[in-house]
């Protein structure tokens, strides 16, 4: 999109005379050139309609063992879906609840009412899906979304994932420096979208239609996806 909306419409549709898509050819070449993808090597695919979708697909991918965790995740959006305050406190939930289980069973008893759109990457983290983290970001992105509790020291500028069990009602006193224990680090990268540009041939991908931040005019865009990909 040449704009990023940042107030969630539901279902409805963007306004298709403020937000403007990419044409097919730039979408295309971005692909192509920059993802890697042929429609002569496809690969498997899921088109979703809502990003946390994406969290299940994995699960599905992984209890059919055509994937393995931890694995490598290139994140393309104008958001960065680590946004841990929406739909609920989650940030209090992940940081004072979820990381004191074992990682190892994490994935299986989390409280996912707790996870939505916004912050299901946080959980994915959480639970210990990937061992890299990319995230490809918008020419207008700002950084107001990146929860810096999930870095290491508190700071993006560390280029490191670094998720910190706290005790109850931490988050009410600020006191950050203290945690009770603390997962293994996770390099994090963010490439600006002119920038960016596959080193490897991708697995598999996941393309999210995302009513509610999106125009109609942007829907031709799942049929040329289709052209590059094997549905799952």
């Amino acid at each position: 999109m040449d704009k990023i909306a940042t107030e969630k419409t539901g279902d409805d549709r963007l306004d298709e005379n403020e937000y403007i898509p990419w044409n097919e050819k730039d979408f295309r070449l971005f692909l192509e050139q920059k993802c890697k993808l042929s429609k002569g090597n496809k690969i498997m695919d899921r088109i979703i309609k809502e990003h946390d979708q994406a969290f299940y697909f994995w699960e599905e991918l992984i209890g059919m063992k055509l994937i393995e965790f931890p694995f490598y995740v290139t994140h393309i959006d104008a958001h960065t879906d680590l946004k841990a305050g929406y739909p609920s406190n989650a940030l209090n939930y992940i940081l004072e609840n979820l990381l004191h289980i074992p990682i190892s069973r994490r994935l299986k008893e989390f409280n996912r009412n707790e996870m939505g759109p916004a912050n299901y990457l946080s959980f994915a983290i959480a639970c210990g899906l990937f061992n890299n983290v990319e995230l490809v970001i918008h020419p207008d992105f700002t950084y107001c979304d990146l929860p810096i509790l999930l870095f290491k020291d508190c700071t993006i500028d560390s280029g490191k994932l670094e998720m910190k069990a706290y005790e109850n009602k931490v988050l009410q006193y600020s006191n950050f420096n203290n945690p009770i224990s603390k997962d293994q680090e996770i390099p994090f990268q963010i490439n600006p979208l002119k920038k960016f540009q596959s080193q490897d041939h991708y697995d598999f991908l996941i393309f999210c239609q995302s009513l509610g931040y999106t125009p109609k005019t942007a829907d031709f865009m799942i049929e040329i996806i289709k052209e590059y990909i094997v549905k799952v």
